[in-house]
């Protein structure tokens, strides 16, 4: 309980101390930034950890952390000072929304203690991702400086995005609590910053232009609902199948894998132990042949996440995505002129003449059209930047939304003209915003890349360009088990939002984009699949492809003109994900370009304009895996189809939030805005009756739908928690204190003797094996951790930094003695050598060959089956 509450006070200090500087930073928000400014503290506080560590200048402890905290504190209080009136309008807007403020805090704690309860039923730090995330975690703590040392490849620093891993490693710090148990609070707090999170954002979609009194709580929990909460269709079908309901060939044909062969229980709750798992695998590919292929892609939401426990970069991230999603929604809320409170044009005054210049001349150059004055530019950056050190593919996704918001932002300005001026010709103002959206993107993607220098210098990665998905198109029902709740949501938003600008003009406009949405993908995957045959490169790749046994089976002597229609015919047969996808997205496009078409009608609602680049940027995610992956050392679109959906999850589920609320507040007359009346006005064009009767149906499926998702969320808690019974518990290594004692004990005898990052050799294990337990626990270095993992993160350098590792290891339990046991292990720099139970097993270790290392090295710690040496150092080897 202690450290629950240490771990939450560590948090709230941390978003306390960042609020003012949120509050100057997000004008444009309804609850200027509160739910978004915990995770902005964090953000801050170890960036400064991390890059004045990285620079020498703090070193990776608890003082490096009070300092950067001070930092973070002294910002603040600048910021909050240059809001005018010794800080008043602050304490004005606080106390005017303490409603808010109190709910916002309310819900964290509740969804805090929530899911640390859940933990504590299901705390094992044991199997999938959690080894390879508590040894990143007790790595950094054991490093003194940055980059932090490979609990997994001594010698060398950690090559993966690793930022989230330093924001746990600050909070365990902070608190004093055990890395065991910092992990699943970890869990617990990374769920409440993303339930806040998207209760933020949801806030400020839902309440922008309304006053504090006007405003409303409660319908922004469907943007948390939604996002962290809500489950995929795949746990409705588990339910059914398990009671019996629907045929072998209805879920034969349904195609998720292992379901159509899962016990048929004649009960509601599935009981084969992993059924939940099947959630993320619902899409499934198919080769040439109709075969299920090896490596299937991964289609993952955030309650998945959660429910599994990995605490892996893109869950790391999510409270982050939505923070930067919500920065894109200020932005594109910002007008041009600041207002008396607006917090975000820093005036620069009492700075250096010089750095007045230089910003000057920046500002005229790049930023000529940007709201913001350089701290602005720069936090921004900041923000941004840090999803390529969190989870790298997010920063451009967000990039992406960010420099779109400004668009929007610019397109909004040209509808605030004043009545006697002219609006500039359509083509004009398209091409004066498309400018400076580029620049905008540039600017910000190179700051964001610089401000994080330090990571990309030491970073390798298994990335190795861009493929044509030629023969993986994703089968429809399977693209709606995923993604169907939203799609129903979004496709009543885009029918309301049709219905009020005219459905002739939406439908011409639309028309107008459908061959680009649809031509341009297969136009790039032509010119992929050309590439591939006339570059060397590419000719060597095929060649390389072609060789595998299971790519010869599928294509046996066809000629290339052969292979290539047989690949269309795949495609023809399952064209309804891709069609769905390019009528989607020509539909967002056309709608936004009917309201560029009418510029103060879109500078008066811009908050619909941000949504429909939220549904566009979402669609484009899922489309854009239709036809393109990119390759890393799996070699399918497994990875890519998992980063990208994951994110097109978060934006469907805040714009299906906003949906929502925008028909039932419609449909239930409650008091409304200027602009939301002339939204309904509009709306009910159709006809009064005929739309309050499409939104009562579409309110009605919309919460059939969200119970229909809940029903993983409920049966799959329910499941992994073994139905909350047993013993509760944070402690992470509690399945080594049960089941290998003396290994949980020899790691405590660890953590409290030895100090620094001096190497331990223990027996290597494969990925997802039980060995290499000892580094992982302790972040002590060994010479080789999980080697699959350490070939995904060194890519090509893997065989050069392992070179000679496997051998030396090898050498030092079986049969190395007396000298050469020691110059073996001074050579690969092994100071402490253990011997536990898996060794004893995997190198066959008697008490005869134990006798080697009594006979030479120092024991400095012994149990049942466990014992520790130490290697002599050279005044102690004659003794």
């Amino acid at each position: 309980m202690i450290d629950l509450l240490r771990w939450y006070l560590a948090i709230e200090i941390i978003g306390l101390v960042a609020w003012p500087l949120c509050w100057r930073l997000c004008a444009n928000l309804a609850d200027r930034g509160y739910g978004l400014s915990k995770a902005l503290g964090l953000l801050l506080v170890c960036y400064t950890l991390w890059v004045s560590s990285s620079f020498g200048f703090l070193g990776n402890d608890l003082g490096g952390i009070l300092a950067s905290l001070l930092t973070v504190a002294g910002l603040s209080l600048w910021a909050l000072r240059r809001s005018g009136q010794d800080g008043r309008p602050f304490r004005t807007w606080t106390r005017e929304n303490s409603r808010l403020i109190f709910f916002s805090e309310g819900l964290f704690l509740v969804a805090y203690i929530a899911w640390a309860i859940f933990r504590a039923y299901d705390p094992a730090i044991a199997g999938t991702e959690k080894p390879m995330e508590f040894a990143f975690l007790n790595g950094i703590l054991r490093s003194d400086r940055f980059p932090p040392l490979d609990p997994w490849l001594s010698g060398y620093a950690i090559s993966y995005y690793y930022f989230g891993y330093v924001m746990l490693a600050v909070l365990t710090r902070l608190s004093g609590v055990p890395s065991a148990v910092g992990f699943n609070l970890g869990l617990a707090s990374w769920f409440a910053l993303t339930v806040l999170g998207a209760f933020s954002v949801t806030y400020s979609l839902m309440n922008a232009g309304r006053g504090a009194v006007e405003r409303r709580l409660l319908p922004a929990l469907l943007g948390p609902l939604f996002v962290a909460f809500l489950g995929n269709l795949e746990g409705l079908f588990e339910v059914l199948h398990s009671r019996g309901i629907g045929s072998p060939a209805f879920y034969h044909w349904l195609d998720v894998k292992n379901l159509d062969t899962a016990p048929v229980t004649s009960r509601w709750l599935p009981m084969d132990t992993w059924w939940w798992w099947r959630a993320s695998r619902v899409i499934q590919d198919r080769d040439l042949l109709g075969r299920s292929i090896g490596i299937q892609p991964i289609d993952e939401f955030p309650f998945f996440s959660f429910l599994l426990g990995d605490m892996h970069p893109h869950v790391l991230a999510l409270p982050f995505v939505l923070l930067a999603i919500g920065l894109g929604l200020n932005l594109a809320l910002h007008g041009r002129q600041p207002t008396a409170d607006n917090g975000q044009h820093y005036v620069l005054r009492n700075t250096h003449y010089a750095l007045r210049i230089t910003y000057c001349v920046l500002r005229n150059l790049v930023f000529d059209a940007w709201p913001m004055a350089w701290t602005g530019v720069l936090l921004y950056a900041l923000a941004l930047g840090a999803l390529g050190f969190l989870n790298t593919w997010d920063f451009p996704i967000y990039l992406f939304l960010v420099a779109m918001a400004f668009g929007l932002r610019r397109a909004m300005e040209s509808g605030l003209r004043r009545a006697d001026e002219d609006v500039p010709p359509l083509a004009l103002r398209l091409s004066s915003i498309i400018g400076d959206v580029l620049r905008v993107g540039v600017i910000l993607g190179v700051l964001g890349f610089l401000l994080y220098l330090p990571f990309y210098l030491g970073f390798s990665s298994q990335a190795g360009g861009i493929l044509p998905n030629l023969i993986f198109p994703t089968r429809l029902h399977q693209f709606v088990l995923m993604f169907g709740v939203f799609l129903v949501m979004l496709l009543g938003f885009l029918l309301t939002l049709t219905a009020r600008l005219g459905w002739e003009e939406v439908l011409r406009r639309s028309l107008e984009w459908v061959p680009l949405t649809l031509g341009t993908p297969i136009a790039i995957a032509a010119l992929a699949a050309l590439l591939l045959q006339v570059t060397p490169g590419g000719r060597s790749f095929l060649q390389s492809v072609f060789a595998r046994p299971e790519v010869r089976e599928q294509i046996g002597d066809l000629s290339t003109g052969q292979l290539l229609m047989t690949i269309a015919m795949v495609r023809l047969r399952t064209p309804g994900t891709t069609l769905l996808l390019a009528v989607g997205l020509a539909w967002v496009l056309g709608l936004l370009r009917v309201r560029l078409d009418r510029p103060r009608e879109h500078a008066a609602d811009p908050i619909t304009g941000y949504v429909l680049v939220m549904v566009g940027t979402a669609l484009l995610l899922t489309f854009a895996v239709e036809w393109v992956y990119l390759k890393d050392t799996f070699g399918v679109r497994m990875n890519t189809v998992f980063k990208f959906y994951y994110q097109a999850w978060v934006l469907m589920a805040l714009s299906s939030a906003y949906a929502v609320a925008r028909i039932w507040r419609a449909e239930d007359g409650g008091r409304k805005t200027e602009d939301e009346e002339r939204r309904t006005e509009s709306e009910e064009g159709l006809s009064p009756s005929v739309y309050r009767l499409s939104s009562v149906v579409f309110i009605l499926l919309s919460v059939v739908l969200v119970a229909a998702g809940l029903v993983y969320t409920i049966a799959g808690a329910y499941s992994k928690a073994n139905g909350f019974r047993g013993e509760a518990t944070l402690d992470g290594i509690v399945h080594l204190r049960r089941y290998q004692p003396d290994d949980a004990a020899a790691i405590d005898w660890l953590q409290v003797n030895i100090k620094g990052a001096p190497v331990l050799l223990e027996a290597p294990g494969g990925s997802y094996s039980p060995y290499n337990r000892i580094s992982m626990a302790t972040g002590l270095p060994t010479l080789l951790g999980w080697d699959g993992h350490e070939l995904q993160w060194r890519g090509d350098r893997y065989g050069e930094l392992t070179a000679g590792r496997p051998e030396a290891i090898e050498r030092i339990y079986r049969t190395a003695r007396g000298q050469e046991l020691i110059d073996l292990m001074r050579a690969w720099d092994v100071e402490y050598l253990y011997v536990g139970s898996l060794e004893r097993e995997k190198y066959h270790l008697t008490q005869a060959s134990i006798s080697r290392f009594e006979q030479t090295l120092w024991k400095v710690y012994e149990n049942e089956t466990v014992r520790i040496y130490r290697r002599p150092g050279p005044l102690e080897e004659d003794r």
